[in-house]
């Protein structure tokens, strides 16, 4: 599939899943996804995936018989998951740890990651947009979206459940309108800010590809889906995925969006929902353009006016129209549990008898 020159690729969400079975050297031993990174074809130029994914095959093929791996398949090829050949040389295969072991002796191996889990960087927003299915009546008749695929793999124990590239929690379609959203007239919030809505490009396209279920997001999907993006011709990678910070050396994905930014592709990740603690900023190597929230210059003001003719600005959403001035009386309520859990004014934090009143400060 080829993509206009505006493209905008996004990983809507990952799917991850891992084989089973395949090379075997110990039975107590359940193979999983590595991401197995290789050297290069000496003198060969590949043009085609079936070349390459041919190659791969013949690496695990030609190793199981000097190693003493054998498949319980009958064929070790049976093992690979994936291949990879523009965010990196390499491919995903079911294996366990002594069969990593083993391969690592190979004269073209060069290193092994077992593939990590990510989570998706959205919280409570596509539900309350309403993004989810089924309630969410999307369509594909503006010809914004140009392109879906779902990858689906294994996790060395099971088959996940088939998944399509549809949509189903409502993270991609929050995430892609927010990078580009088609211009929507008549945006507001609770009849607040009337106006345009569009995202960052509004006349991009997009090509959705999916890597997380309900459950995760698995790294070597992940990583497949970056290199079918390249293969695509997209002009930008968008995704809200992440995991705990490692060193980049033995990180696939820091090493796969490296290659990808090298053959022309713009990547832009999330800075996660933790913090503000050190170290809690995720995607952060120094070639991706990792994006945390702001605020911005609208506000949607609420005054509170104290006793004294002091004014307190705040802001909020909820504003009945018929809503008239009323002095309340504030108390300062007694503590049922301690001081820093009570700050919110969460259920069973408060002095039952002291917080009836109509204005409790938090």
């Amino acid at each position: 599939m080829s993509l206009s020159k505006h493209a905008l690729f996004l990983v809507l969400y990952l799917c991850a899943s891992f084989l089973r079975s395949g090379l075997h050297v110990d039975g107590s031993e359940e193979p999983k996804a590595y991401i197995v990174h290789v050297k290069g074809p000496e003198r060969v130029g590949f043009d085609v995936a079936d070349q390459w994914s041919d190659w791969y095959s013949s690496l695990l093929e030609g190793a199981a018989t000097p190693l003493g791996l054998a498949s319980e398949e009958g064929d070790p090829r049976s093992r690979l998951i994936y291949s990879y050949r523009n965010v990196m040389t390499g491919f995903a295969a079911r294996l366990t740890p002594r069969e990593v072991e083993a391969l690592s002796t190979m004269d073209w191996f060069l290193h092994a990651y077992p593939s990590r889990v990510y989570r998706l960087q959205t919280t409570h927003t596509p539900e309350f947009l309403g993004l989810r299915l089924p309630s969410h009546g999307a369509s594909a008749c503006n010809n914004k979206l140009i392109g879906a695929r779902s990858f689906i793999s294994y996790d060395g124990r099971k088959r996940r459940s088939a998944a399509t590239p549809v949509d189903e929690n409502g993270h991609g379609t929050h995430t892609s309108s927010t990078a580009a959203g088609a211009f929507v007239k008549r945006a507001n919030v609770n009849g607040f800010a009337p106006g345009v809505a569009a995202g960052m490009a509004p006349r991009a396209h997009i090509a959705a590809y999916r890597v997380c279920d309900e459950d995760a997001c698995m790294g070597h999907d992940m990583l497949a889906a970056m290199d079918a993006a390249v293969d695509d011709g997209v002009d930008v990678i968008s995704f809200s995925i992440s995991a705990d910070p490692i060193p980049f050396h033995s990180d696939p994905i820091a090493q796969g969006t490296f290659n990808a930014i090298s053959k022309g592709v713009f990547i832009s990740c999330s800075a996660g929902n933790e913090g503000p603690d050190p170290g809690s900023v995720h995607n952060d190597a120094p070639w991706l353009l990792t994006v945390g929230a702001s605020t911005t210059d609208r506000v949607f003001l609420a005054s509170v006016k104290l006793g004294n003719g002091r004014n307190l600005d705040g802001e909020s959403l909820h504003r009945p129209l018929s809503f008239k001035p009323k002095m309340l009386p504030l108390v300062y309520p007694g503590f049922v549990t301690a001081k820093d859990d009570a700050y919110m004014c969460s259920n069973g934090t408060l002095d039952v008898k002291s917080s009836r009143k109509p204005a409790v400060p938090g």
